[in-house]
């Protein structure tokens, strides 16, 4: 699984969290997407392999990243 910040997209004026995984990560994805949710972030995940959050800038993408981490250890946790 990757996170990657996408710079502004001129066409659809906007800045995204791009986060790809493999089909076989479905499960995991769909319980960080819980997680992250509970703390605010809206990810959209309409197409298998393939996520997304839009975001404000860089900063925005640094508080979604520390968010993401700590989800991840939170799922640890609970293996």
């Amino acid at each position: 699984m990757q996170v990657k910040y996408k710079g502004l997209d001129k066409e659809l004026n906007s800045r995204y969290v791009e986060i790809y995984y493999k089909d076989e990560e479905l499960e995991k994805v769909e319980k960080f997407i819980d997680l992250m949710t509970v703390k605010g972030w809206n990810i959209k995940n309409g197409v298998m392999g393939f996520a997304s959050c839009e975001i404000e800038d860089k900063e925005e993408y640094n508080a979604f990243i520390k968010d993401w981490k700590a989800s991840k250890k939170d799922l640890k946790k609970g293996e």
